[in-house]
């Protein structure tokens, strides 16, 4: 009677979870659907049944949007309007998490996402001053005739990753961190996969001076390697971190996205996987560990340096640093003359080629953005966006410095995370693309929210 009492305890928790499931692998299909259909009132109604999925189960819809994270360069049609299937995942994600709050406001007068403590306050704030950054920008823009596309930036890296940052700490004080964290892991090992695959099968189909390069789903290889190195380094964290147990399925996992980073011949993403991972081990206080990490991650630096040297005319380095050297130049002129403002969102490729492009640069006159994080957020939200940069970098520090103390294996690997992509944002985009700054605010979600809720740990 006690094992029937037993397994029927053991069937009701999981219940819930498997329907969560359901929900992720129903939004997934509805998903892949709606990007191949063009028909207007088929599409609504995948997005209306999406919708009502959402309602159902608003935890699984939240899982949707990490496996929605690498389709950001596909858009799809619905009606006269275009979207983005990652944009789309967290509308209809949000859309539940409301219901479903305002349910329990109805039925408990609580809020769901409240009942927990966690760090929640310091993103909330971080979440408003980026939004209220974002406005001044929208008012104070260089020239109101390029606001559309402002607004459309502002939409997709302010807006819709502040909403999901509700959604998603409402799916982890639900059902804990782990279930997000294999869909995130596990997206970007399928995307991997099929990088690796669409490779081999079109060789030609990106290449960087004679070199092939891996980079489907993406437009650019480097947008494979921005978005991959941090589920990679999510995926390393929390192994050397101990949340995860080192096995063959996860070396699989693994070695896939490790392959996939190195075919991108982004040479952003070298130092980016080193510090991540450098630093997950110095949380895991482990100095043979921190050592074998250096000299690992030292060792595929080279192997991808080797094999970028083919990339460039002359010196691969030489030619990076003058690239960079020209755009970071005419960033800081456009810094010395709009020091306090800014020129806004979206707008470095409307500023760059008619009055600040060295003419020694001009192949590269069609660039829009200034290929570093901190000239990018100082160019897109003025000075207000800088200090706010320097506030997150230094809450940044005290998180990874209090992760050596604790053991709450996913904060400490969503640091690594991003880490690696501040890193990589010193050479190249560091947030303001859709899937960048939805990375960012999941990893801020699975630092802010305890572990203590992982009903699934």
């Amino acid at each position: 009677m006690s094992s029937s009492v037993g397994f029927d305890q053991w069937r009701r928790r999981l219940a819930p979870f498997d329907r969560d499931v359901l929900a992720l692998a129903i939004l997934v299909v509805l998903g892949a659907l709606l990007s191949l259909t063009s028909i207007s009132p088929l599409s609504a109604g995948l997005l209306i049944a999406a919708a009502v999925v959402a309602i159902w189960r608003p935890t699984g819809a939240a899982w949707a949007i990490g496996a929605a994270l690498p389709t950001v360069a596909h858009p799809v049609s619905v009606g006269n309007s275009v979207f983005t299937l990652l944009e789309l995942a967290i509308l209809v994600a949000f859309l539940g998490f409301s219901w479903s709050s305002l349910v329990s406001l109805v039925r408990t007068r609580r809020l769901p996402w409240s009942s927990a403590d966690g760090d929640f306050v310091v993103p909330l704030f971080m979440g408003a001053s980026l939004l209220t950054a974002g406005v001044l920008s929208l008012v104070f823009q260089l020239d109101p005739g390029h606001r559309a596309e402002a607004l459309r930036v502002f939409r997709w890296t302010i807006v819709e990753p502040l909403m999901l940052f509700f959604v998603m700490r409402r799916a982890i004080l639900d059902r804990g961190a782990r279930p997000l964290f294999w869909v995130v892991v596990g997206t970007g090992a399928v995307t991997a996969a099929l990088a690796l695959v669409m490779l081999a099968v079109d060789p030609g189909r990106f290449e960087g001076d004679g070199v092939p390069r891996a980079l489907a789903p993406y437009l650019h290889p480097n947008n494979l390697a921005l978005y991959l190195e941090r589920v990679f380094v999510l995926l390393a964290g929390a192994v050397i971190l101990g949340g995860v147990r080192l096995s063959r399925w996860t070396l699989v996992l693994g070695c896939v996205m490790g392959c996939a980073l190195l075919l991108t011949f982004s040479r952003g993403m070298v130092p980016a996987v080193v510090a991540g991972v450098v630093l997950a081990a110095w949380m895991a206080r482990n100095r043979r560990l921190v050592a074998g990490a250096v000299v690992a991650a030292a060792g595929g630096g080279v192997v991808l340096m080797l094999a970028v040297a083919q990339r460039s005319r002359g010196d691969s380095l030489d030619d990076f640093v003058g690239e960079r050297r020209y755009v970071w130049s005419a960033a800081g002129e456009m810094i010395r003359d709009y020091p306090v403002s800014g020129i806004g969102m979206d707008q470095f490729l409307s500023q760059h080629a008619p009055r600040y492009i060295a003419p020694e640069a001009w192949s590269e006159r069609y660039l829009s953005h200034p290929h570093n994080l901190f000239l990018d957020v100082w160019l897109s939200l003025g000075v207000s966006g800088v200090l706010l940069l320097v506030v997150a970098m230094s809450l940044l520090v005290r998180v990874a410095v209090q992760q050596r103390e604790s053991e709450r294996w996913i904060a400490g690997a969503a640091t690594a995370a991003l880490i690696a992509g501040l890193v990589h944002g010193l050479v190249d985009n560091g947030y303001f693309l859709p899937d960048l700054a939805t990375m960012t605010w999941i990893l801020i979600a699975m630092i802010a929210t305890p572990d203590a809720m992982d009903a699934f740990e």
